[in-house]
């Protein structure tokens, strides 16, 4: 026991003393929010995509993006960032583009906890009865390009937050 006390004084001590790498900080957070972020920013990404393109999606082929949001020091939406390689087919049907930007700020509701960081989080948009994933429609792709490049200007904290999954209907004309 006293050498266990010993070797965690003496690690912690040696952390405080040591030159710390600049790393900004990332944090999981379990999304225990009052109003859960992640769902009016999927609805918005929902009312911008291009509707016949998603109802015309074959089976087992999911759409998935992240987004990471940016927050001021009031709380608020000042900037949002998608992945720059994003699939042919996810950008035609999720359109993220200036128009999805607009309304996603628009929003307007105010996060006090996201004061001055970027919170990130990817969305799987997938039809109901989906049970799989076919891995050819580009899936892969937008898996491996997930993350956003925020810059190297950009020093706010990251804050993780769990995937979200939004599972649509198939349309029936």
């Amino acid at each position: 026991m006293k050498l266990y006390f010993i070797t965690f004084a003496l690690l912690t001590f040696s952390c405080v003393l040591s030159k710390a790498q600049e790393i900004p900080e990332i944090r999981v957070e379990p999304n225990a929010q009052p109003l859960d972020i992640r769902i009016p920013i999927a609805k918005a990404i929902a009312h911008n995509f291009n509707s016949d393109l998603l109802h015309k999606t074959p089976k087992d082929l999911p759409y998935f993006i992240s987004i990471a949001l940016a927050f001021d020091e009031e709380g608020k939406i000042d900037t949002v960032f998608f992945s720059k390689n994003i699939s042919k087919r996810t950008l035609e049907t999720i359109k993220p583009n200036t128009d999805l930007i607009r309304k996603i700020k628009e929003i307007g509701i105010v996060y006090k906890n996201y004061k001055s960081k970027i919170v990130l989080f990817p969305i799987l948009f997938n039809r109901m009865d989906d049970k799989g994933i076919n891995y050819d429609s580009g899936f892969l792709n937008d898996y491996v390009n997930l993350w956003p490049d925020f810059g190297q200007e950009e020093k706010r904290p990251l804050v993780l937050l769990k995937p979200y999954i939004n599972a649509y209907h198939e349309s029936h004309k």
